[in-house]
């Protein structure tokens, strides 16, 4: 985590979590480091192994973070089922005038598709 800490010092990224959630142990690990993270709380508040919340949630903490002028990365937390289902709704979205590198892996790759294809975001698989 140094190294991450590190190369994003003074970079501020949203964390949000387009498919599966994440434990209450490992969130407030995030909570406590020194990177500037920007975590919504409501979306990461489902009891669903499957999801971090209903649909609209994540999509709706998706797009404050695609919109949002401070932030400069997109940091999706685990991949998992769910985040296609978001495709639909980007799709109505206008490109945002800010560039985002957009970061995650497994199921999310359907939205590193969609950012590289519709928007020429720079995405990093990981």
């Amino acid at each position: 985590m140094q190294f991450v800490t590190k190369i994003l010092n003074n970079t501020k990224i949203a964390v949000v979590a387009p498919a599966s959630g994440v434990s209450s142990k490992d969130l407030a690990k995030l909570k406590s480091s020194s990177l500037d993270l920007d975590l919504q709380s409501e979306c990461f508040n489902s009891n669903s192994p499957f999801h971090s919340a209903d649909d609209e949630t994540r999509f709706e903490c998706l797009k404050n973070a695609i919109y949002n002028e401070e932030i400069e990365v997109i940091w999706c937390l685990r991949g998992g089922y769910g985040s296609a289902k978001l495709i639909e709704k980007l799709m109505k979205l206008p490109k945002p005038k800010k560039q985002k590198i957009f970061i995650g892996y497994s199921d999310i790759t359907a939205l590193h598709i969609f950012f590289n294809q519709e928007w020429g975001w720079r995405t990093i698989h990981g």
